[in-house]
């Protein structure tokens, strides 16, 4: 029996038979790893692709100012006729106003105060990217004055530049101004937790009934402009200190402060960007209405 499994194993057809299985038990391991490798390598470039498209859609709604506002706002400020400029396209301006037609003669005798807050070396809060606060709420007021202006409102900045204003000398110019209301726009912040975001309203810690509707309607417009806008509602005194008022709402006017966003939110980022010619009728929708409330029935 030994002899003959014996010479079964050195039969040469028998040997090279092995050999081939060997050979190929090899090429097939072989190839299993081969394909293993690739699996891998692929959902690595897969990954890296999802996470480099990730980071750049990141980086440009983080990036929430329009690419023409940098050569708009440099632009602007060399220009030495600040109420020649336009931000708003004509056709804009005037399906706003046609919304109020027959009414305006209403709006001539009322004064809004527009505040953008911070300018100068304040430059407020700031994006992942660099954009500053300072800049984007000046030219949102401004686009805001347009729309309000077009309705033959009286409508008086803080500032139109980037200049540095204290908090008194902007609540001076609203009541050298004696206007009716004063509206100050902001963005928000939240350091290290991007998933605070949303809109919210200011105003004075006595909670007059003007200023909390007019916050109201302002902040219900700016969540119509966009899905999935977080509105966090209206709110009195301050953050540190409900019995304690924002500097900007201690006047005697119908004053409050509109946060338009946090800046620590790339989505919050993003709809700013897109929507911001909406956001700025939206507040000016909100002041108009409640002249023809409040002043006109």
């Amino acid at each position: 029996m030994e002899s003959s499994r014996k010479r079964k194993e050195d039969d040469p057809i028998a040997l090279l038979r092995r050999k081939k299985r060997k050979r190929r038990m090899i090429r097939e391991l072989t190839g299993r790893i081969i394909l293993l490798v690739n699996v891998i390598l692929f959902i690595v470039l897969l990954v890296m692709v999802v996470k480099n498209s990730s980071n750049s859609r990141k980086m440009k709604e983080q990036n929430s100012l329009p690419d023409s506002w940098s050569n708009e706002k440099s632009s602007k400020e060399n220009s030495e006729d600040d109420e020649e400029e336009s931000l708003i396209s004509d056709s804009k301006i005037d399906k706003f106003a046609q919304m109020y037609s027959g009414k305006k003669d209403s709006f001539l005798n009322y004064t809004v105060c527009i505040d953008a807050g911070h300018g100068g070396s304040d430059c407020g809060a700031k994006t992942n990217t660099g954009i500053e606060e300072k800049e984007q709420t000046l030219i949102l007021a401004k686009k805001v004055r347009q729309y309000l202006e077009s309705l033959g409102i009286n409508v008086v900045m803080t500032r139109t530049k980037d200049v540095e204003l204290s908090l008194e000398e902007r609540r001076d110019i609203a009541n050298n101004a004696n206007a009716d209301v004063l509206v100050s726009i902001h963005r928000n912040m939240y350091n290290g937790l991007e998933k605070i975001a949303g809109i919210e309203a200011w105003i004075n810690n006595s909670e007059p009934y003007e200023a909390r509707k007019i916050a109201e309607d302002i902040l219900d417009n700016i969540t119509g402009c966009a899905d999935d806008i977080n509105n966090r509602g209206v709110k009195s005194g301050s953050m540190d200190d409900p019995y304690e008022n924002f500097g900007m709402n201690k006047v005697e006017m119908t004053s409050m402060i509109i946060e338009v966003g946090f800046m620590s939110s790339s989505y919050d980022n993003h709809w700013f960007r897109r929507h911001n010619d909406d956001i700025a009728e939206a507040i000016a929708k909100g002041i108009a209405d409640n002249v023809m409330l409040f002043y006109y029935n």
